[in-house]
């Protein structure tokens, strides 16, 4: 049964999933009757929207166009543009969604994992006047994000977390993130301002390495196959793993770096305090008036110390708001 779930599903044959599927559950109740495949209940009720989308048949996986993201500052991209969209996984509940990103050629730049659910209001809050349909709310939570080798140092991984951000808001979804162990992620997400929200966690430094950084350098006591980029500095024991460390091209050093990098925590969830004000029933529209300003900063290319050097960008959607939050959530 899995066999034939997991060949349909590359097929995008929803309908014959959903048939295998019945036949799954009547042989465990015991009943022989036959399966149906018209308007099965089990088959995914965002399959029909997706009929809608722009649909991209990949020679590894199809996905779907949401739209393009046109920014001055992805000088080294062609057209200096990003399409974007949606590509399905055989299980949404489990494996999530992946939200890809692709040069306007078609090449890959990389994509985000995530999943998306209903969550219940804090039941501890106070407010006896709400109505039962705004206990739930919406959450998108990032798994994890891949960018291809060949593109990476030119600042995607914030366009891609901007544009996860720009669509949660955009179909009324909180935003953040399960367990985290990846540091430059971590970073992204703290630059956005979420906050770690585990006991677990353990606070990281991060830092370009250069060669004049002696002291760093110093630190760094064990030899490595392949080139770092980037130097690791916690108080704390760190116990990643070799292949870990070299897909993220980072090392640990023993000693703080000189000057100072920027701290972020892994081995932990985060959340944007947007996210936990909704959560816990609190009017959140001030956090999010603040991020939506924020990830607009990121489309105009200007950077954290400078307003001066903003660049042509927009984020053009081939959906509405309704149709978006539906295919994705």
């Amino acid at each position: 049964y899995k066999s034939l779930i997991s060949i349909f599903s590359k097929e995008n044959q929803y309908n014959d999933v959903a048939a295998v599927k019945e036949h799954m559950a009547i042989k465990a109740a015991g009943s022989s009757a036959p399966p149906t495949t018209v308007n099965n209940p089990l088959t995914p009720a965002y399959i029909k929207d997706l009929e809608n989308l722009d649909k991209v048949d990949n020679a590894k996986k199809t996905w779907y166009r949401l739209g393009t993201i046109q920014s001055e500052s992805l000088n080294r991209l062609p057209r200096k543009s990003v399409v974007f969209g949606i590509q399905q996984h055989k299980n949404p509940a489990l494996n999530g969604l992946s939200l890809v990103f692709y040069t306007v050629e078609g090449e890959k730049l990389g994509f985000m994992l995530l999943r998306n659910h209903l969550d219940l209001i804090d039941a501890r809050v106070g407010n006896r006047k709400r109505k039962a349909e705004n206990d739930h709310i919406l959450v998108s939570s990032i798994m994890g994000m891949k960018i291809d080798e060949h593109f990476r140092g030119q600042g995607l991984a914030r366009v891609f977390t901007g544009l996860w951000i720009e669509i949660c808001i955009r179909a009324g979804a909180l935003p953040r993130s399960e367990k985290i162990n990846k540091p430059l992620l971590s970073l992204a997400l703290s630059n956005f301002g979420f906050i770690p929200t585990c006991d677990s966690k353990i606070d990281v430094e991060i830092s370009r390495i250069d060669c004049s950084q002696t002291r760093m350098s110093a630190g760094i006591t064990k030899k490595v196959s392949w080139e770092p980029q980037f130097a690791l500095y916690s108080s704390k024991v760190l116990n990643f793993g070799e292949r870990e460390m070299r897909i993220q091209k980072m090392v640990v050093t023993q000693t703080p770096p000189d000057p100072r990098g920027k701290v972020t925590s892994v081995k932990t969830c985060f959340e944007h305090p947007m996210t936990i004000k909704a959560r816990n029933g609190h009017d959140n529209s001030k956090e999010c008036e603040e991020l939506k300003e924020f990830v607009q900063k990121i489309w105009n290319g200007i950077s954290e110390t400078s307003v001066t050097d903003a660049k042509k960008s927009e984020v053009l959607f081939a959906v509405e708001n309704n149709l978006l939050r539906r295919v994705v959530f």
